[in-house]
């Protein structure tokens, strides 16, 4: 579980920085009005996508190790909604 917790540092990490300093403030108005309809929010997706790519390639993550944290929360904490 501790190596689940490092992994999810760097991740929470880039997912602040996308949206609090990569995200322009347009893209929040126009996700405020459209809603699912906005162009932007389907761009501030793809930046998510790439930018959590950053922690992968560079601190050399292993999946493993998310996906089995994935499954200890889902199983031991008896989340129904998280569930796999």
């Amino acid at each position: 579980m501790a190596k689940f917790a490092l992994s999810c540092k760097p991740f929470l990490l880039m997912h602040i920085i996308c949206d609090f300093y990569l995200q322009p403030k347009q893209w929040v108005e126009s996700k405020k009005e459209s809603t699912y309809r906005s162009p932007e929010l389907y761009l501030h997706s793809l930046l998510h996508g790439i930018a959590l790519l950053v922690p992968v390639l560079i601190l050399d993550i292993d999946w493993f190790n998310v996906i089995c944290g994935y499954h200890y929360i889902a199983r031991n904490l008896n989340i129904t909604w998280f569930r796999c």
